[in-house]
């Protein structure tokens, strides 16, 4: 799977959280190009969704297995 094919995917755990990613965008770190993703994560119906921010390589191996990739 493409990593923009990621963008707008939900995983909705048994739990009612919602995980929705947002965006992937480059980002210039110690004159390296690292790919980031922002997601959200909604924890209940009623909540305000929470933003987070973080490496590609990080949230792939942390919660890549929810997105079949």
């Amino acid at each position: 799977m493409n990593s923009d094919d990621l963008i707008g995917k939900q995983y909705h755990f048994d739990d009612g959280s919602v995980l929705t990613i947002m965006q992937i965008k480059q980002k210039e770190i110690h004159n390296e190009t690292v790919p980031f993703l922002t997601y959200t994560v909604q924890q209940g119906r009623n909540s305000i969704p929470r933003k987070l921010v973080m490496p590609l390589s990080d949230f792939m191996s942390t919660f890549g297995h929810l997105f079949n990739t």
